[in-house]
């Protein structure tokens, strides 16, 4: 899994990094260790490594909101 970004400052292909997420109507952050995928002009892919299965969850359930 992962998740797409949008970025002032994006990062080299391969960088690792500690990202923190905080959803739309979630209460807690979400700490996980990604590594940057690709990035083109402003926007980056982000590969989750090891996420915490709740993470995981919390993006699906804001993924299902959206496209309704």
């Amino acid at each position: 899994g992962g998740a797409g970004v949008l970025s002032q400052d994006p990062l080299p292909c391969g960088t690792l990094v500690l990202a923190v997420f905080r959803l739309p109507r979630e209460a807690k952050t979400y700490e996980v260790i990604v590594r940057v995928a690709w990035s083109e002009g402003s926007a980056m892919g982000l590969e989750f490594l090891l996420p915490d299965e709740a993470l995981v969850e919390a993006i699906r359930r804001l993924r299902l909101e959206l496209l309704d």
